[in-house]
C-alpha cells in the first residue's frame, strides 16, 4: 500500500504487479469493487515479458 500511495503523490499511472490476480482485486472476477454502487474499472491486466500483471 506505501508504494501505491507514493505513485498516487507522484501522480503517475500506479503500480504493475502480479499480486492479486485470480482473487477479488483481479478485474476478470470483481476488479476490488465493493458493492454494486463501485462500477469505475481501477485495475486492468496487462501483459509484459509475456506474463500477465494488473495494473
Amino acid at each position: 500500500m506505501a508504494q501505491l500511495y507514493s505513485e498516487i503523490a507522484a501522480h503517475r499511472v500506479g503500480v504493475i504487479t502480479y499480486v492479486g490476480l485470480n482473487t477479488f482485486a483481479d478485474p476478470r472476477i470483481e476488479g476490488q469493487k465493493l458493492n454494486s454502487v463501485s462500477t469505475e474499472d481501477l485495475v486492468e491486466v496487462i501483459h509484459i515479458g509475456g506474463e500477465e500483471k494488473h495494473l
